[in-house]
Formats: C-alpha cells, structure tokens, sequence
C-alpha cells in the first residue's frame, strides 16, 4: 500500500477479471500487460492463476517492477488470485 492506506484491493467486483489458468510462463505476465494497458488508472484487476511458478515469482515481479500496488489470495491449493490496482 502506498500513502498510509490501509483498504484493502480485494473485491467482489474488480473493474476487470482476466483468467490466464492454464498458462504458462511468460504469457500470465504478458496478458495482465495488455489487460493494463486496456485499463485506466485505479480501476483494479482481478487475475486468476493457477501456475505456481507464475503466482510466485513472474506476476509479483512484474507488478513490482510496473509499480502497481497489488494483492494476492490463494484459493485452495492451485489457485492465487491477484488484485492489481492500475
């Protein structure tokens, strides 16, 4: 979180959901780029993922790198979903 916020990105209702399941490196990164660039500043999109290595290192990396202020919750033992606030 930036500037003292304390709220949570965790939604019911992101502004964008985009399912990149069944994906493997690199392309969850590279489809949350163009889902981003589709995007205005501070709407959020939610990003579901089921490859590990992907939920681990590729997506936090990126968002980190982009700037973005970003969430993560597991669901279950194969499934991490990602908050990203544009």
């Amino acid at each position: 979180m930036t500037g003292g916020e304390n709220m949570s990105l965790i939604t019911d209702n992101p502004d964008k959901v985009l399912d990149v399941r069944g994906l493997t490196c690199p392309m969850p990164a590279l489809e949350a780029k163009l889902a981003i660039k589709k995007m205005t500043a501070g709407q959020i999109l939610k990003v579901e993922c089921d490859y590990k290595p992907a939920a681990d290192v590729t997506l936090p990396q990126f968002f980190k790198k982009g700037g973005l202020e970003f969430e993560m919750e597991r669901k279950g033992e194969s499934l991490w979903v990602f908050f990203v606030k544009v």
